[in-house]
């Protein structure tokens, strides 16, 4: 068999293939690639490759098939459910700032914006899911922050409008909406 006829035999397989796998094999070979060029080579590289392919092959799978979809979706419900609780509550993970206690209402965080004649773009990102208009959420956090900062609001008015913003990725748990207002408010300070 010729160079030429090995070739053409590879790519006629590649072919045949269903998308799926040429984006895992695509994926492997990036991977292996990627461990090569920071000078990890050998075996090291083909488990990288490796990894990287069944990993885009289970990607395909939970997207692509209901049932394990809900199994992955159930286990991961499971070991929230056991241990989620324990995270929560473990004193090493806890903030070593404390929340604030004041509960605040959708009206709470409406006023506080009208209060501090709050920009159309802090309107938009308090009302409309980031993704909508082409964002994340973290980035969509880090500039309300910022803004109502900017303002003159306290940490404490921050954090009663992002509890109710659109873009609040932290709503079954405040402390952490509130570690990144402290964050982010270092940073500008």
């Amino acid at each position: 068999m010729s160079d030429q006829e090995l070739i053409c035999g590879l790519f006629e397989a590649l072919n045949k293939m269903p998308p799926e796998w040429l984006a895992a094999i695509a994926g492997g070979v990036s991977a292996v690639m990627a461990a090569l060029r920071l000078k990890a080579g050998g075996p090291v590289a083909l488990v990288a490759g490796v990894i990287t392919g069944i990993a885009f092959a289970l990607l395909h799978l939970y997207d692509s098939n209901q049932k394990v979809r809900d199994a992955v979706n159930g286990f991961v419900q499971d070991l929230q459910t056991r241990f989620g609780p324990m995270i929560d509550e473990s004193p090493a993970l806890a903030s070593s700032t404390p929340t604030p206690t004041q509960t605040p209402t959708l009206l709470d965080a409406e006023q506080l914006l009208d209060d501090y004649h709050a920009t159309p773009w802090m309107w938009e990102a308090f009302e409309e899911p980031p993704a909508d208009r082409g964002r994340d959420r973290s980035s969509t956090i880090s500039i309300l922050v910022k803004r109502c900062l900017e303002k003159g609001m306290t940490t404490d008015e921050a954090f009663i409008v992002l509890t109710h913003a659109a873009c609040n990725k932290w709503p079954e748990h405040p402390h952490r909406l509130w570690e990144d207002i402290l964050r982010i408010a270092k940073k500008i300070s």
